[in-house]
This record gives structure tokens, C-alpha cells and sequence, in this order.
């Protein structure tokens, strides 16, 4: 059996016109028809906050991948996991997992740049131990367990 290269396709679909990013959401649909067959998986990474037009929202670009796809394997590649509420971001891995087949892989991560963090309204400095608190948290949950996040039993 003949292997498919790894492409990592870098999505920029953010743009100051409304029009323009449209297409370029489009384009993203389109590369990611044409990569199914020719390469084995493709990667979407997050970013906020940042004038490069990458791509803000990597599990529901997993999702449409999902969509579009039936044999590329889907990485989301650093999801900046302190950004996220543990219960919410197990639910859409779980969905991802489910819907795919097992094709989808997510890495967690801290992240870099503290203007993430400023605009997400999450302290920058205690980032190490919030990520520590999300992954265990989210393990628990993917596992089937209950955790109790802000006061409330989550399951």
C-alpha cells in the first residue's frame, strides 16, 4: 500500500472583508476536497488576536474536514486549552472523535502570546496551572467521569 504524504495546510480565513473572508472559508472546503487521497492527514492550528488571517476556530474547521473527507487524518494542532471551559472543549472533541472515526487528534497547549489571554479574559500568569486544572479536568470528563467546574457537577 502506498503511503500519502503529511500536508499541513495553513487555512487563513480571516480578513477585514466580510466577502473575501467568505471565499477564503470557501477555499479552505475546496483545498480540503482536493487533499483527501493525495495526503494522509492535515493539521489546523489556533490563533487569536493576530494580523497573520489564520485560522480562530481549528475544531470546527475539524468538523467541516470530518464533512468533506473520509480517509485524512484531522490535527488540531495547539488548541490553547486555559482559553477554553473543560466541559464545552470535551463535548467537541468527543463529537469530533465520534463523527470521524477516530480520525481526529487534538494537542492541547498553553500558548504564547499573552494577548490571547488578555482578550479571553484568563490570567496570563497563572496560565501553567490553569492548563494542569483543564487537562485533568477533560480527561475526567472523556473518560465518562463527573467533575464539578464552578460550582456545578458536570458529566
Amino acid at each position: 500500500m502506498k503511503q500519502r504524504p503529511i500536508a499541513t495546510m495553513a487555512c487563513q480565513t480571516r480578513c477585514a472583508d466580510p466577502q473575501r473572508s467568505a471565499e477564503l472559508h470557501n477555499d479552505m472546503l475546496r483545498m480540503l476536497r482536493w487533499a483527501e487521497g493525495r495526503f494522509s492527514d492535515c493539521a489546523f492550528a489556533e490563533h487569536h488576536v493576530s494580523g497573520d488571517g489564520f485560522l480562530s476556530t481549528p475544531l470546527q474547521a475539524s468538523a467541516m474536514a470530518v464533512g468533506s473527507s473520509d480517509k485524512l487524518k484531522l490535527n488540531n494542532c495547539a488548541i490553547l486549552t486555559p482559553l477554553y471551559n473543560p466541559l464545552f472543549l470535551a463535548e467537541q472533541i468527543a463529537f469530533l472523535d465520534l463523527t470521524s472515526g477516530g480520525r481526529v487528534r487534538t494537542v492541547l497547549a498553553l500558548g504564547y502570546r499573552e494577548a490571547e489571554y488578555q482578550v479571553a479574559g484568563r490570567d496570563w500568569s497563572s496560565r501553567g496551572a490553569a492548563l494542569d486544572e483543564c487537562i485533568a479536568q477533560l480527561l475526567a470528563l472523556l473518560r465518562g467521569e463527573t467533575i464539578e467546574f464552578n460550582g456545578t457537577e458536570c458529566y
